[in-house]
């Protein structure tokens, strides 16, 4: 990871997915996406992509969102190949072998980079909270003071949350994700597409400690961290996973906190994690309720529940 930066990993994702995808098997378009046209019916093992927001979902191997290096690490059809020679392929391919700055250089004219959020759009939906907004969140276990340090929101059908870059140490906001507010309704959370899913930390000095749980969405990993059990989700749910993201595991022993039902989604995960996460270990940890629900609905002592995890 220390070998590429940011901006090189964000060029690496610019490569277009479609003709990446189209190496190995027939595309059409239909609509918004294209699809894979020997499975273009709809079930499990079909296989999309978007030229606009250059991400790919493959239902049969449970990739949501998923970008270009992971295209290249598992699916490629000249075989898996880790995180460093996926990131040369792409570095270096432009339809043919190219350098590192003519790929970037035609990156950029191809597509601008994805902006970050405005600031100001986080502190408008902030501000748009009401008494109930606030009740909405405190009753899902975030008092108050947290909710506005976090900066959490509300629109006229959602409530929202922040999602900052932890590659810049929350320097910047890299989307939000709505939460919808009327019971029942689909979709229940959205995001921006174009950004893809993010790794998230309520803050960043839950990626200081020696062991990492992860939880299948962000208000859990809220509620637990700021009850002293330093957790982290990414914005795509509990069995997505991105390879550059193994950096922040390294070192740690990765404690997995499926909803009940989620298990077979946490084994798939952990085998994504180990495949990129060498010095890490890991554990799935099946507690009787959702972890956030242990506290908030159960009233279980934080005790307790760090008992039932093993911390």
């Amino acid at each position: 990871m220390e070998e590429y930066t940011q901006q090189e990993i964000e060029d690496a994702k610019r490569v277009s997915i479609l003709d990446l995808i189209q190496r190995d098997y027939p595309m059409v378009k239909d609509g918004a996406h294209w699809w894979r046209a020997d499975k273009k019916n709809g079930g499990p093992d079909s296989l999309t992509c978007n030229d606009q927001s250059n991400l790919f979902t493959w239902w049969a191997h449970n990739e949501k969102g998923a970008d270009t290096i992971r295209w290249m690490m598992r699916y490629a059809g000249i075989g898996p190949m880790g995180f460093r020679e996926a990131m040369e392929f792409l570095l270096n391919w432009n339809g043919a072998s190219v350098s590192r700055a003519a790929i970037r250089a035609a990156a950029r004219q191809e597509k601008k980079p994805y902006r970050p959020i405005d600031v100001e759009i986080v502190d408008f939906y902030h501000e748009c909270l009401d008494d109930a907004g606030y009740d909405w969140w405190t009753r899902r276990g975030i008092p108050a003071p947290y909710v506005d340090q976090l900066k959490l929101g509300a629109t006229q059908n959602a409530y929202t949350l922040p999602i900052r870059n932890v590659f810049d140490a929350h320097q910047s906001i890299l989307n939000i994700k709505y939460r919808n507010k009327h019971a029942g309704a689909t979709p229940r959370y959205w995001q921006e597409e174009a950004h893809g899913v993010q790794l998230y930390v309520p803050h960043m000095n839950v990626l200081r400690y020696p062991y990492l749980c992860w939880a299948g969405g962000e208000i859990k990993s809220i509620v637990l961290s700021i009850n002293g059990i330093m957790c982290a989700s990414s914005t795509g749910g509990i069995d997505t996973w991105m390879p550059e993201w193994s950096p922040f595991l390294a070192g740690k022993e990765v404690l997995l906190l499926p909803d009940p039902g989620e298990e077979e989604q946490a084994e798939r995960l952990l085998k994504k994690m180990a495949g990129d996460c060498k010095n890490a270990t890991f554990r799935i940890i099946h507690l009787p309720h959702d972890p956030d629900d242990c506290l908030v609905q159960h009233n279980m002592p934080v005790s307790l529940l760090r008992h039932l995890i093993g911390i």
